[in-house]
């Protein structure tokens, strides 16, 4: 089995918090949060979280579907939730982007497709969860489109050492809601990449955003001032997940926070990356 290691240490607490708390807990052991306990809960909830989301939506979606026919997600055409040309922007293959013009980070980010036009309606209809319907063909998306990175991971990952792949930190209106698109992303990408890969791969969600003032700051700066990791990834490669790429600037911090908690992170993958000027792949 692997070697997994200590929880990292908390900061330090008042002494009225802290005895409190040592009365508490008087009597009981704590256990030590990794990786690998994060990915069990996670399992253990997805059921949960899953059924939560349907049953908040499933009635009235039945019942609005009698006032208003439905529209594709991508290209506004009646009477299907994904069109076949829609479905397919879905499918395409990864690419590897070139960092060059990435200007936060050096990662090597995998996406599958240009954030305009209709890929860029199926995404926001995604996040936001005004078309369930289409969470399937997304995944599915995923499956037909991460193929093309699999040579390139078996070259590059370590072969004792387990792989995580983890969801960029969400907000915490979209936990509160359980409109987890990150985590929903990595999961069917660990589901995916499981069967292929000759390593241990789990899914797991440890990072979490900063609480503070972010007034004034622009994207870059709220993103390498937020992350922070709940487990300790000693021992651990990482891959990152996110939805849209922009900059790099939030994939980058949750590298930070993984590397600080003992990880590795070997790349990222995104559902679609924002344009810009020769956005090509690396050689």
């Amino acid at each position: 089995m692997f070697n997994i290691l200590t929880p990292l240490a908390r900061p330090p607490t008042s002494k009225v918090n802290a005895a409190s708390s040592d009365e508490s807990r008087a009597g009981t052991t704590s256990r030590p949060t990794t990786l690998k306990t994060i990915a069990l809960k996670d399992a253990t909830l997805r059921a949960t979280t899953f059924r939560a989301s349907v049953l908040k939506g499933a009635p009235f979606r039945t019942a609005g579907q009698l006032v208003l026919p439905r529209q594709c997600a991508g290209c506004g055409l009646w009477d299907t939730d994904l069109c076949p040309q829609c479905r397919q922007l879905l499918g395409r293959s990864a690419t590897l982007l070139n960092s060059d013009l990435l200007p936060a980070t050096d990662l090597a980010i995998w996406s599958q497709g240009t954030y305009a036009g209709a890929l860029r309606q199926i995404v926001l209809s995604f996040k936001s969860g005004r078309h369930r319907a289409i969470t399937g063909a997304v995944l599915a998306g995923i499956n037909d489109g991460a193929a093309a990175m699999v040579p390139w991971l078996a070259c590059q990952l370590a072969r004792d050492k387990p792989l995580a792949i983890i969801n960029a930190p969400s907000k915490l209106s979209r936990r509160w809601h359980a409109n987890l698109v990150a985590r929903q992303l990595a999961q069917g990408l660990t589901d995916f990449l499981a069967p292929q890969l000759d390593i241990a791969v789990v899914s797991a969600d440890p990072l979490r955003l900063r609480s503070g003032k972010q007034l004034g700051k622009n994207s870059r700066q709220r993103a390498k001032r937020q992350v922070k990791c709940l487990a300790d990834a000693t021992g651990w490669q990482v891959m990152l997940v996110d939805d849209v790429v922009t900059t790099g600037a939030t994939l980058e911090a949750s590298a930070k926070a993984i590397e600080a908690a003992g990880g590795v992170v070997v790349c990222a993958w995104t559902l679609a990356a924002a344009p810009t000027k020769k956005r090509t792949a690396r050689p």
